[in-house]
């Protein structure tokens, strides 16, 4: 019998200016579970295991651009610069998520005049010891460390300063190695789309990023990117094809090394439809890999958020 997940969301988030903690005041809303550990093997080594509609009463949160996985909890993006943290808690035959929500603060939530907040990519440092948040229609990054969220950091992305205002950065993943890829989201009329892979995560003026093209499946541009254990990189891409509406595709690219082609194709693993999946986040399992991924609602009330659980036995198989 499937679980019934409800949706403990608090808003708003004050973020102090030290030791990271997160306080709110709480309202009530709900998760309904579509499908919980009942989905048919997308491969013999692929099977979907969650889905949740996001409802209730009242406002709730939409427009997720991101997802990342850090410490046992997920933290969502907001396309208006909301962060949503939540974990998974279990109350007998029930799950809840207990979440904490909040605007992102310092320069981040709040940009210079004339620049609206579209961040529309989310990733955990290398150190572990902050959030990476991509902005993209004034190409900046943001970096909130944990320990002093108020000191946070907005700046160009100077790679990207002739890219389209509504295709800046929309998947970005920061490598084992330590380098960050950004992949834009605007193809070139030939279904490459670009890809930046910086040394570690500054992207000022005097960084020196390599140059690549990322070829998408035909018709589809990147929403987020996550890599696996053994360095191959997963890509979640998106497509609007009327009047069906929103389709998408998990695509598995080789590992992106120091050098080599220009050009990062991969091959189709996962097909996705009826929602509009912008965010992807991965979490190691003692056996295997497990995907998170949060659709945008485009930030239409009536419309749900959806949250899809996907796991992968074997990585190593795919």
């Amino acid at each position: 019998m499937a679980r019934r997940l409800h949706l403990l969301f608090l808003a708003p988030l004050l973020i102090a200016s030290s030791g990271g903690d997160w306080s709110s005041q709480p309202a009530m809303l709900r998760l309904d579970s579509v499908l919980d550990n009942a989905g048919g093997a997308l491969e013999a080594n692929i099977r979907q295991t969650g889905l949740w509609r996001l409802g209730g009463a009242g406002a709730q949160p939409g427009g997720f651009s991101g997802l990342a996985f850090l410490d046992g909890k997920l933290v969502l993006l907001s396309d208006k610069g909301v962060l949503v943290r939540a974990q998974e808690r279990f109350d007998g035959a029930q799950s809840h998520l207990a979440v904490e929500s909040g605007p992102l603060p310092g320069p981040c939530g709040s940009p210079p005049s004339g620049v609206r907040v579209d961040s529309e990519a989310l990733a955990v440092s290398h150190a572990g010891d902050a959030l990476l948040v991509a902005m993209e229609r004034d190409h900046a990054m943001c970096r909130i460390p944990f320990a002093a969220p108020a000191s946070s950091e907005r700046k160009a992305i100077a790679a990207a300063s002739g890219w389209p205002g509504n295709g800046g950065v929309e998947a970005m993943v920061v490598l084992q190695d330590g380098r960050l890829a950004l992949f834009g989201g605007k193809d070139d009329g030939a279904g490459r789309t670009p890809l930046l892979i910086y040394p570690n995560e500054s992207v000022g003026a005097d960084a020196a990023p390599r140059r690549l093209l990322y070829a998408a499946p035909p018709g589809y541009t990147p929403a987020d990117a996550a890599q696996l254990p053994d360095g191959r990189i997963l890509v979640l891409n998106r497509r609007y094809k009327f009047p069906g509406g929103y389709e998408g595709v998990i695509t598995l690219l080789p590992r992106i090394e120091q050098t080599g082609p220009g050009l990062i194709e991969g091959k189709v693993i996962i097909r996705l439809a009826g929602a509009n999946y912008a965010g992807m986040a991965l979490e190691r399992q003692q056996e295997g890999v497990r995907l998170w991924l949060i659709s945008d609602n485009n930030a239409v009330g009536r419309r749900p958020s959806w949250l899809l659980r996907i796991d992968v036995r074997d990585p190593s198989q795919i």
